[in-house]
């Protein structure tokens, strides 16, 4: 929906209430609604048990903040990530967000999560992980995790693509101990 006011956009959110869907994401102006699939839902919870296993076994401490609402009226955005993480005791914005795109168009969520201070986001599309770590003001992406070194992306992609999400945290967690 364009053309669309912050008040507008907070308006739906208040209608929503306490619902998780639609997914609302708001980029200057334009609201977008979102049902995310059965598929969509269960690849970015794999994501968020790689993630979280991978602290576990390094004693890296998080608070998981999903998919929790950010926003920003001064800078006129706001969106409901897929999966996100805080590695800083206190935080309000994560320092990690992950975002599982099945379809193409939408809001420019590098965008969004640029003007909200979002230090690194993580983009699976077409079976890829992509990620971009905020440097200058802009996304740039990246091989390695900043915001948590030493986690194996490739080795995240690859089992993102299994089938079975406990097999998938299981081998990784040997992996890791490996």
């Amino acid at each position: 929906m364009h053309g669309m006011s912050w008040w507008q956009f907070e308006t739906i959110l208040a209608a929503r209430g306490d619902n998780p869907v639609p997914r609302i994401a708001y980029l200057e102006g334009t609201v977008e609604l979102m049902s995310p699939s059965r598929r969509h839902e269960a690849k970015k919870s794999v994501f968020g048990m790689l993630i979280e296993a991978f602290c576990f076994e390094k004693g890296i401490r998080f608070e998981p903040m999903a998919s929790t609402t950010l926003k920003n009226a001064a800078v006129e955005r706001g969106a409901e990530p897929d999966e996100s993480y805080a590695f800083r005791a206190g935080a309000e914005v994560p320092d990690l967000v992950i975002e599982v795109v099945y379809t193409s168009g939408g809001l420019n969520k590098r965008a969004i999560y640029r003007g909200l201070g979002v230090q690194e986001v993580w983009f699976w599309m077409h079976d890829h992980l992509e990620a971009y770590a905020l440097e200058d003001g802009d996304y740039v992406r990246i091989e390695e995790s900043r915001v948590l070194p030493a986690i194996p992306l490739a080795t995240l992609e690859a089992l993102a693509k299994t089938e079975d999400a406990y097999d998938a945290v299981q081998t990784f967690r040997a992996h890791l101990r490996a």
